[in-house]
Order: C-alpha cells, then sequence, then structure tokens
C-alpha cells in the first residue's frame, strides 16, 4: 500500500504517471485490468484517465456506449465513495448474466475478453466531476474479496486528494504560462527572482541588460549589482524582502552610459505546497528594470486621450517614467517641486493609483505606445 501511495502522489503534477499508477493498483490487487474513466457530470462526457491491461481498440469500443450504458458506472453511482464487487459469488448479483442484462453489447465484449469479475469504485471530486476506477480479472482467476474491497476503499480519500492537487496544479501551470509570456512581452525588464537573489525568469529586455554585465549581470544564475571587477549581490542595494518599502526604487550606476538604470522591485509572498513546509516558502520579488537610452515612445497625447491629463500633467507623468524619480523629472521639466506635487496628485486621481511605483508600473507596461514623438 506504501509503494501505491507513492506512485499516487509523485505522479500528481503530470497526468501521464496516472498509467503507472494503474499499472501498481492493477498488481497490488492482482487484476487483469485497471481502467480509470473521468465522467463530466453536467455534460455527461466521459474520458479515459488512464488504463493498464485493456486495448485501445476494446477501451474504444466500450468508449462508444459509455456512461449510461455500462451497468458497473451505473451502480456506482448509485452508491459514490463505496467500493463494489459485482461477480457470480456475491449475493446481489448471484446471476452475473443479470448485471448485463440492460447491455448487452457490454456482456459480449467483456465476455470476448473472458472478464467476469470486477471490482469498481466510484469518486464523487466535485459537482462537475465523477472518477471511477474499474478492477476487472478474468473467469478462471479467484473472484474479488471483501477484504480487497475494504483495501480499495482506503485509497479513495489519497485518490480524490491527488486528483484535486492534479486540477489545481494544471490550472496553476495555465496561469503561470500565460504571465511568463506577458512579462516576455513587455517593453520593461522584468525579472522574478527570490530574496535570495536567485533568478527563476526574465524577459528578453531583461536578458539584454544582463548580458552588457554592466551595473546588472547574473553569475551563478543569482543577481549581482556592479560589474565583474566589483559587485555585490543585488540585495545589498535594494530590499528583496517583504518588508520592502512600497516605493522600492534605486538608481544602478553603469560604466558604458551616464544614465543609470531605473529599479523597482515588488516583493509578493509564495504559498507553500500542500507537501512541503512552511518554513520552505519563501518570498519572490519582480524586478522593472528602465533602461533610460530606450526610448520607451511614450507619447503626451496618447496619455491625454487615455487617461484624461492636462498636457502638464501628461509630460510630468512620461519624463517620470524615464527617470523613475520626482526631483530629476521636476528638473528636467524646469517646474518648481509644489507644482511637480500638484501635477501628480491629480495623475493619481486620474490614473487611479496610489504612488509612483503603480504610475510608473501602468505605463511602462502597456502595449498602447505608439512610434510617434
Amino acid at each position: 500500500m506504501e509503494e501505491l501511495l507513492d506512485v499516487l502522489y509523485s505522479g500528481i503534477a503530470n497526468t501521464r504517471n496516472w498509467a503507472v499508477f494503474c499499472e501498481k493498483l492493477c498488481l497490488f490487487f492482482r487484476a487483469n485490468s485497471t481502467t480509470i474513466i473521468s465522467i463530466n457530470q453536467p455534460f455527461n462526457q466521459p474520458k479515459y484517465a488512464a488504463s493498464y491491461g485493456i486495448s485501445e481498440t476494446t477501451l474504444t469500443q466500450l468508449a462508444i456506449f459509455l456512461p449510461n450504458n455500462d451497468p458497473r458506472i451505473n451502480i456506482a453511482r448509485q452508491q459514490p465513495n463505496q467500493a463494489h464487487i459485482l461477480n457470480g459469488n456475491t449475493p446481489l448479483y448471484s446471476n452475473p448474466n443479470n448485471l448485463f442484462s440492460s447491455s448487452l453489447i457490454y456482456k459480449d465484449i467483456l465476455c470476448h475478453h473472458n472478464i467476469e469479475h470486477h471490482l469498481i469504485l466510484a469518486i464523487n471530486i466535485d459537482e462537475n466531476e465523477d472518477v471511477f476506477l474499474l478492477l476487472t480479472r478474468k473467469k478462471q482467476q479467484q473472484a474479488f474479496t471483501q477484504t480487497e474491497k475494504d483495501k480499495l476503499e482506503l485509497l479513495l480519500t489519497d485518490i480524490k486528494r491527488a486528483i484535486n492537487i492534479q486540477k489545481k496544479h494544471t490550472n496553476n501551470d495555465t496561469y503561470i504560462r500565460a504571465g511568463l509570456n506577458s512579462l516576455k512581452l513587455q517593453p520593461v525588464g522584468s525579472i522574478i527572482a527570490n530574496s535570495n537573489n536567485q533568478v527563476f525568469h526574465c524577459n528578453d529586455y531583461a536578458k539584454a541588460i544582463l548580458e552588457e554585465k554592466d551595473g546588472l549581470f547574473l553569475l551563478n544564475n543569482t543577481l549581482y549589482q556592479g560589474n565583474l571587477k566589483a559587485s555585490s549581490l543585488l540585495s545589498s542595494k535594494i530590499d528583496l524582502s517583504l518588508n520592502a518599502d512600497p516605493e522600492n526604487l534605486v538608481s544602478i550606476p553603469r560604466c558604458n552610459s551616464a544614465h543609470p538604470y531605473q529599479l523597482m522591485a515588488r516583493p509578493f509572498q509564495v504559498r507553500h505546497t500542500p507537501f512541503q513546509g512552511k518554513q520552505n516558502a519563501t518570498n519572490m520579488v519582480h524586478l522593472f528594470i528602465l533602461d533610460p537610452d530606450k526610448d520607451l515612445n511614450i507619447t503626451t497625447t496618447l496619455l491625454q486621450n487615455i487617461f484624461g491629463l492636462t498636457v502638464s500633467e501628461a509630460k510630468l507623468a512620461s519624463t517620470l517614467t524615464k527617470h523613475c524619480n520626482l526631483k530629476s523629472t521636476q528638473n528636467e521639466l524646469n517646474i518648481s517641486a509644489n507644482t511637480a506635487r500638484t501635477h501628480l496628485k491629480h495623475i493619481f486621481q486620474k490614473m487611479n493609483v496610489s504612488s509612483q511605483v503603480e504610475l510608473v508600473k501602468l505605463i511602462s507596461t502597456s502595449y498602447l505606445w505608439s512610434s510617434e514623438q
């Protein structure tokens, strides 16, 4: 049983491993074949999750009549989460011919393969899905026993849990891929790292910066600031912990340009997995990098049209995105600190943001900017 559970939980992240679980289940119960079928409740549509010991031809034949015409599934549906033995020695089904009297095609298919003994279990996953385990033995083999029925029921909770974890994993994997694809297309550098400076993802913009090894670079997948001659971990320059200031902005000087990189960090909490201790869950951080030498082509006209900014407000928002610093922005625009703060207050209200970090992120990650100047 322990080996069976090891296989079960090792396969939750990959649906192909359910076939391995079917094989182990078959060996554990000394069955001739094992099949796992998932049925969508609202639409009554079945699909084979995995099988072992049964040919594709036979599966195809049985699938034509699923799920309403399989008497084994109908019986299991009536009492979900409880295993059933269907063979000639079971008092309730003393005559195996009666079991298939309403579906002779099933009797013909199974008899053709000399299958007579059945052990079935229906697992209710949620309101949208039921999963059925079908174990069979040939006529000359021993019928399933009450002890084996009890053992199958003991697996119910673990199987249900593994299926639910896999469903969550599948959804998360979809969201992660969509998110990483979005980061890849952003017109700013995006790096996902942890508080220990270990990098998990960076888009093309960020890769180009890191490859220059001037101001920021990677060594053994660890983020450093500086260059190969003089460097330190990035965390010595900017706070990567969850306690970081919301306005977590720094300038990263470089030798090949008078304009330093502008870097902002937004830490976020990562939940631990069901089989991982809380002490192993660490926070991650999203790093946004702007290279002032690369023109984002953010037009003040577009900012005015999209967010209803005035000309002065649009100029401040555009320049702030380039510098990530209000003092540098007001100096370039030749306006007073009070005027800059007044414009910024109005920009926050119109663009529905509450900080300079959110403002820069909103503007710099938009796909709306044209090439017009």
